[in-house]
């Protein structure tokens, strides 16, 4: 009896500190939650709710019109346009990100003298504000002065409006855009590819103990597919 009443007293006790754990937590989370609530939470339900009305341009709703207004949308070339623009984009950033982010993780995880120099060298984009970053590239697309058009030239190709033509435009930006993410996702992927390498490891080293011990070729099977899992 007394041993029930001391392991109900320690559950007390620690259901009582994690629930302080929990509230010391909320209370540095709280200007945080304060500044999304008001600068982005009610800014996004109060769109939802104008977006069922006629609204003046006071912001003052004048009668409820329901789902006319996204039918107007839906019909306008230039919103037709702009998705467009936005999936190409999409379609240009995340997998350009992925691949070289990948690929830089997988060259920077060797174990080679000055490796550390290319880590610093790959992840160097943190520092880089996007003024800056946006600013140095401008003069790298300039049609007449830019590097880049200029090292085309030297191969026969001719200067690219890079950022004036529509379709150049975006390709244009979407290269800023990796270059300016790079850093932050190597540095994601070389920690999740380093986790992952370790692990592949041990199941590897698992799997050497199953075979010499004489596993079947079936469960040969089985581990070298958990191993990928991972």
């Amino acid at each position: 009896m007394e041993i029930t009443n001391s392991n109900e007293a320690a559950a007390k006790r620690l259901r009582k500190k994690e629930w302080k754990l929990f509230g010391t937590g909320m209370l540095y989370l709280l200007p945080a939650i304060v500044f999304m609530a008001v600068f982005l939470f009610y800014p996004i339900v109060k769109t939802l709710y104008f977006s069922f009305f006629d609204v003046t341009g006071g912001g003052v709703t004048e009668r409820f019109v329901g789902l006319k207004n996204y039918a107007k949308l839906l019909s306008s070339q230039e919103f037709l346009q702009s998705m467009k623009a936005t999936f190409l984009f999409v379609l240009y950033v995340v997998p350009g990100e992925i691949i070289i982010s990948l690929f830089l993780a997988v060259i920077a995880s060797e174990k080679l003298k000055g490796m550390g120099f290319f880590r610093t060298i790959f992840s160097s984009t943190l520092g880089v504000s996007v003024a800056a970053g946006a600013t140095v590239f401008l003069f790298m697309f300039h049609p007449s002065l830019g590097a880049i058009n200029n090292v085309l030239g030297m191969v026969g190709i001719g200067p690219i409006e890079w950022l004036t033509s529509s379709n150049a435009a975006l390709i244009s930006i979407a290269i800023t855009t990796i270059w300016m993410h790079i850093g932050i996702n190597f540095i994601i992927c070389l920690a999740g590819y380093k986790t992952s390498r370790k692990k592949c490891m041990r199941v590897l080293k698992l799997m050497g103990r199953v075979i010499i011990q004489g596993c079947s070729r079936s469960r040969f099977r089985f581990c070298h597919r958990f191993c990928f899992l991972y």
